[in-house]
């Protein structure tokens, strides 16, 4: 973990350090709307892990009319997945921007019912635990621009979790019940930096992001506590159609965080309960060829790395984890493409179906 904190430290401070470039721009111009075909994808793709199962994923996202060419498109999406292990999950949400581009809001639904596996919470399990868990959350945020390319805002959630074990110990099973039950609710300051050339297929620039939570009894949480993060991705355009692309966060708990609502590591290769703790972080980096029309590869590795509370022998490993993938150009104008990632670590090989990119 200190040597991920060490790698992560220049990416988050450098763009800080920088003078932001202004210039006179003309007064944007009204573009002609595009018809509802152009602005509405719909993707049903199979889908499969090791954790979860196999079974069918439909994507989809309306992208609204732009106010002019400067303000990126308003964009409505909804995500619906059920596997064989008969875990469903339903995620939809808008993100809005408004004013050309001076105010920012997004609202996010999520409901999971799924059947996957723990993997311990103060140290793995020897053999890891099936239960059956049961998620809804809110979230919602509003930022304003206040200078250039800066981004400052609040923002709230809501999530209530449960789980039944559904292993052959029934104490053990007992135990993992009573501390994956709860809710937390809370609110919290978002501060980002944006400045890429584009919010779905960037090729240049930065994209930085600062974030608190804070849960509080008062708001109806079970428990007080507080989430600190920073997240930045930054993107290179080698040449013509060739971007190399690269991306680190750095989670961290404080306070008395239930057992629920550990962080967990956001990286292809792992699914979110293999890699949880009272903190997280990780460094991933990925190269973009657009080798043939609206064909795109894509080539990803990066490393990650987790403490928990307790002692435990992960808390100074690093995990390690690789793919590859293919992007399809749904839309030019907004240079959105959909695509297939299927990526390896040391707990599986998994498949990811996705609208935009990773990052």
């Amino acid at each position: 973990m200190k040597l991920l904190r060490s790698l992560l430290l220049p990416i988050l401070v450098t763009p800080l350090l920088a003078t932001a470039e202004t210039a006179a721009t003309p007064t944007p111009e009204k573009e002609k709307p595009a018809g509802f075909w152009d602005k509405f994808f719909i993707a049903p793709v199979p889908t499969s892990s090791p954790s979860q199962g196999s079974g069918l994923a439909l994507n989809t996202m309306y992208l609204h009319d732009r106010i002019n060419n400067d303000t990126p498109a308003s964009t409505s999406w909804a995500y619906t997945q059920y596997t064989d292990t008969d875990s469903f999950m339903f995620f939809g949400g808008h993100k809005h921007y408004f004013k050309d581009d001076k105010w920012r809001a997004e609202g996010m639904y999520g409901y999971i019912n799924s059947h996957v596996k723990h993997f311990g919470f103060d140290k793995p399990l020897p053999v890891p635990l099936p239960y059956n868990g049961k998620t809804q959350f809110v979230f919602g945020s509003l930022q304003k621009q206040f200078f250039d390319n800066w981004y400052i805002g609040g923002q709230f959630t809501y999530y209530h979790t449960q789980a039944k074990g559904e292993g052959p110990n029934p104490d053990q099973n007992e135990d993992f019940e009573r501390r994956m039950k709860g809710e937390s609710a809370g609110f919290g300051g978002l501060a980002q930096y944006d400045s890429r050339d584009n919010q779905f297929n960037a090729t240049k620039g930065w994209n930085i992001e600062f974030s608190s939570w804070h849960y509080l009894e008062a708001l109806g949480s079970q428990h007080n506590y507080h989430q600190l993060s920073a997240k930045a991705s930054h993107y290179i355009e080698l040449q013509p159609n060739h971007v190399l692309a690269f991306n680190g966060a750095y989670k961290q708990l404080l306070g008395d965080s239930p057992d629920y609502a550990q962080v967990n590591v956001e990286m292809r290769g792992f699914q979110w309960e293999q890699l949880r703790g009272n903190s997280a972080a990780w460094l991933q980096s990925e190269y973009r060829w657009k080798f043939a029309g609206k064909w795109t590869w894509v080539g990803f590795a990066g490393v990650a790395g987790i403490e928990k509370k307790q002692s435990s022998s992960v808390n100074d490993k690093v995990f390690v984890s690789g793919g590859t993938g293919i992007r399809y150009l749904l839309s030019a104008k907004e240079k959105l493409n959909i695509g297939i990632d299927v990526a390896a670590s040391e707990f599986e090989h998994s498949f990811y179906l996705r609208m935009g990119e990773a990052f």
